[in-house]
């Protein structure tokens, strides 16, 4: 039955249909099946960004990183208003310990959209390794507001006031 529709459905729906699949890969950690899968998918649909995403994202998961990077750039050249892939690039570079480069790519995505949570959230942290603490307490402050229950993020805005020496902020959240 899945081969019949295969054979009737369009373009578009089929090269979902490979994305889908490979993402359920990627998900259950099956990186080299997913490759396996989108490969087959670029085949037929070389220039489909989502298939391209999809296995960036099976490389990243594979540590071959500098091959993830090229095709997120090539996904952003061809559309740079994707917010979601900005963020897959900042988080990508900020991993290879890339920080200034996955700042500017969080700065791209939040330009997109201000209200990406993550984006904001992963733009503090990359300000905090690069021991910009006075700009990284707004961003922490905002997300602990949202989501005050979050105890890593508490953390870091503990450890920021702490790297600013304003005990009288940090202490109150360690205890």
């Amino acid at each position: 039955l899945f081969l019949q529709y295969l054979t009737i459905c369009n373009t578009k729906e089929l090269a979902a249909i490979f994305t889908d699949i490979a993402s359920l890969f990627n998900l259950y950690k099956q990186s080299n099946t997913a490759l396996e899968f989108i490969d087959n998918g670029l085949a037929l649909f070389p220039d489909d960004n989502n298939l391209l995403v999809e296995k960036a994202i099976s490389l990243d998961e594979l540590e071959q990183y500098a091959k993830a990077e090229t095709i997120l750039s090539k996904v952003i050249n061809a559309n740079p208003y994707q917010h979601e892939v900005w963020g897959l690039l900042g988080s990508l570079q900020f991993r290879q310990n890339k920080i200034t480069e996955a700042l500017s790519s969080y700065e791209y995505a939040l330009a997109i959209n201000p209200n990406d949570e993550q984006a904001k959230l992963q733009h503090a942290h990359c300000l905090f390794n690069l021991g910009r603490y006075n700009d990284a307490i707004e961003p922490y402050k905002e997300f602990v507001e949202k989501h005050p229950d979050d105890d890593m993020v508490l953390t870091f805005l503990a450890e920021t006031y702490e790297n600013l020496n304003q005990w009288d902020k940090a202490l109150p959240i360690y205890q």
